[in-house]
C-alpha cells in the first residue's frame, strides 16, 4: 500500500538574514528570540501595524504560518517545546490574509524553514 503524507518537515533551525524576493509578503521588520523567562502561556498581540507573538513553540508558529495541524507538523521534539519572541511591524496596505505569509516568510527565510510533500 502506498501512502502519501503532506506536512511540514522542520530542518535546521539557525538565525539567518537573507533578502526576500518582493513577489512574497515579507514584515517591513523583524525580531525572533528564545524566549527564556519560561512560563507555560503564549500571547498574541498587537496594535496596528504591529504584532507581537510571545512564548510561542515553534510547533505552533508553523500551524499558524501554514494552516495546518498539529498531527501534520514533524521534526524533532523540541519543536513542542522551545519557546519563542516574536515582534514583528507590518506595512499599512497589509491584508488580514497576509498575516500567515508574512509568517511563513519569516521562519522560511530566518529559520530555513521548508514545507514537503512526500
Amino acid at each position: 500500500m502506498n501512502m502519501h503524507r503532506t506536512g511540514i518537515v522542520l530542518f535546521a533551525v539557525g538565525v539567518v538574514w537573507s533578502q526576500t524576493p518582493a513577489s512574497r509578503p515579507a514584515f517591513e521588520a523583524a525580531s525572533i528570540k528564545v524566549n527564556t523567562g519560561g512560563g507555560g502561556g503564549s500571547s498574541s498581540n498587537g496594535t496596528r501595524g504591529q504584532v507581537v507573538l510571545n512564548n510561542q513553540t515553534l510547533q505552533r508558529l508553523v500551524e499558524r504560518a501554514y494552516g495546518v495541524k498539529p498531527f501534520e507538523v514533524y521534526g524533532p521534539d523540541w519543536i513542542g517545546n522551545v519557546r519563542f519572541d516574536i515582534t514583528a511591524k507590518y506595512p499599512a496596505e497589509m491584508k488580514n490574509e497576509d498575516r500567515p505569509l508574512m509568517l511563513r516568510t519569516l521562519l522560511e527565510d530566518r529559520l530555513k524553514l521548508r514545507q514537503f510533500a512526500g
